[in-house]
């Protein structure tokens, strides 16, 4: 269970660490103010809130929420025809069973830049 959880997707890790560390750098060149504590704790506030947010829309597709979105874009097949919504959601299950728990590296890390938020928020 712990390497499905933490091991088996360092990437969602690194893109969620690089993202946050992108969006504090973005907001304090807009601000132009790399010594006020107020922007690195909006910074900070605004990177873990769109990663819990991106985290939840990964659990609404992982259970399906997004299937009929997926499945409009679908292309037919090369003879013309076009499986059902019912086989397309079915056979997207079985993919979804070898990738159990994407969503858990974008929940961690925007929970964990709240927490930082929130610390950054004590000393202001």
């Amino acid at each position: 269970m712990f390497k499905k959880l933490f091991i088996h997707s360092p990437y969602r890790y690194l893109f969620s660490i690089v993202y946050t560390i992108v969006i504090v750098a973005v907001y304090n060149l807009l601000r132009d103010e790399w010594t006020l504590v107020v922007n690195y704790h909006d910074a900070f506030f605004i990177a873990g809130l769109s990663l819990v947010l991106i985290g939840l829309l990964s659990i609404v597709d992982y259970f399906g929420g997004l299937d009929i979105f997926r499945y409009m874009f679908r292309r037919r097949n090369p003879d013309g025809t076009k499986i059902t919504l019912y086989d397309f959601s079915e056979n997207r299950k079985e993919k979804l069973k070898t990738k159990t728990y994407r969503f858990v590296p974008f929940m961690t890390v925007g929970v964990i830049m709240i927490v930082v938020c929130l610390i950054f928020r004590a000393y202001i």
